[in-house]
């Protein structure tokens, strides 16, 4: 019961995540959708995120929490018990690109 709790509630998290992200104009697409050239990729883990970085660094870590706060592309992937994606409020033509990524836990944050 606390399984399926908790993946209910990682999964209402990362709609809210493709919802907000849904006013900048983004569409139902593949990642092979995408041109990927450029883009700054997370891997996530129980204990950090790990950075491959690209064009774009609109973004801030700390330990398990991601803030993204300029427009850019994104790739996550990765597992992580307790972790956090946040769009900070107001940043448009953001793409998300969530390759892969085992949430167990995420949190929801806002702002």
């Amino acid at each position: 019961m606390k399984q399926t709790r908790t993946f209910k509630k990682a999964m209402a998290v990362l709609l809210t995540v493709l919802l907000a992200l849904s006013a900048t104009a983004l569409g139902s697409f593949a990642a092979d959708d995408y041109d990927l050239t450029g883009a700054t990729r997370f891997v996530f883990s129980d204990s950090k995120i790990t950075v491959t970085a690209g064009d774009y660094t609109g973004y801030k870590i700390s330990g398990t929490a991601l803030t993204i706060n300029a427009a850019g592309t994104y790739v996550v992937s990765g597992s992580c018990a307790n972790g956090s994606i946040k769009v900070k409020k107001g940043t448009t033509d953001v793409v998300l690109v969530l390759d892969g990524l085992t949430p167990t836990q995420f949190r929801q944050t806002q702002g």
